[in-house]
């Protein structure tokens, strides 16, 4: 194991703004022997999230390892109104959620052993039950079912609940945004760039998106001003000839 070369990738990391905590996914993978392998990185920037899985890769003479190029995800901050909905309490359906811990809750390792006599031991399975029921009352109708996939996707996502995120592709497009940065030594861009630069693509994205909502009103608005100019027209026609 050339152990110069893989601290020199980890110090090339953490030059791009990554966590030195990189260094034992690197060391994990590089002495299994992994030709090619991704470690994964979240960042919060405020509200936000940032998401990184950086590549890296043995080169072709079998010694050197390098990093190729990383992938970030921006998920911005998701607001909910606190509204009553279907009889549920959307704000405290997600004062809940953000209680529990659901990576933990989640995880199926070789956990301690169960204390059922402990009541600490049933607080989140309980919590979470409930929640359960909650998201379920929600879902009763179309615009209550958005309202919970977008709470399972806030809470889930990237744990190994988020297989059970209804619509998941669909509210990736809708709520992510992602990019593919590749590593070129001194002109590399940051984590901290590419977060900018995803962050400026989701206002121009936002502001587009309000365009096209405008531009489908005018158009709507257009149509009832010329059907209503028809009919003025009809009247008048009629008034003529009568």
């Amino acid at each position: 194991m050339d152990t110069k070369n893989i601290q020199s990738l980890m110090e090339s990391l953490v030059r791009l703004g990554f966590s030195p905590a990189v260094e034992h996914q690197l060391l994990y993978h590089i002495c299994l022997r992994q030709k090619e392998f991704a470690v994964r990185e979240r960042k919060a920037f405020g509200a936000d999230i940032v998401s990184y899985s950086i590549a890296c890769k043995i080169k072709e003479n079998g010694t050197k390892w390098t990093c190729t190029y990383f992938d970030a995800i921006l998920r911005k901050e998701i607001g909910t109104e606190p509204h009553l909905l279907n009889g549920t309490d959307v704000a405290k359906v997600e004062e809940r959620m953000r209680g529990i811990n659901w990576q933990e809750l989640a995880y199926v390792g070789s956990a301690p052993v169960i204390q059922t006599e402990d009541k600490k031991t049933w607080e989140a399975p309980v919590l979470a039950d409930e929640v359960m029921g909650d998201l379920e009352a929600l879902s009763i109708t179309p615009e209550g079912r958005d309202v919970a996939d977008i709470l399972r996707y806030k809470y889930w996502v990237d744990t190994p609940l988020d297989r059970l995120i209804p619509n998941l592709s669909v509210l990736k497009t809708r709520l992510e945004l992602s990019q593919r940065f590749y590593v070129l030594g001194k002109d590399s861009i940051t984590a901290d760039e590419a977060f900018r630069f995803l962050n400026n693509r989701w206002i121009q994205r936002q502001i587009q998106n309000g365009k096209k909502e405008k531009s489908v009103l005018e158009q709507k608005v257009a149509g009832h001003r010329k059907a209503d100019t028809a009919k003025i027209r009809k009247k008048t026609s009629a008034k003529g000839n009568g």
